[in-house]
């Protein structure tokens, strides 16, 4: 998976998309089996994450879900 591949792969069913980004390894330049897509439209966003969760995309299985930040610790 690519990050041209993701963009249009949502892009054409959600016009308001406008970045996808596939996660990599930082050595290995491999995917890590995720990614995430940017929405103009708060209601495309809600549209995709009904429509889109469990669609195959490249074989796989999208799991959708909005992103949220981690929470950092000083260990």
């Amino acid at each position: 998976m690519t990050n041209p591949i993701l963009l249009q792969t949502f892009k054409q069913i959600y016009p308001s998309v406008f970045e996808a980004k596939v996660i990599v390894d930082p050595v290995t330049r491999v995917s890590k089996g995720f990614g995430f897509i940017k929405f103009e439209s708060k209601e495309e966003s809600e549209k995709a994450l009904q429509e889109m969760n469990g669609r195959p995309i490249c074989g796989r299985p999208v799991k959708m879900n909005y992103a949220s930040q981690r929470v950092r610790t000083n260990n």
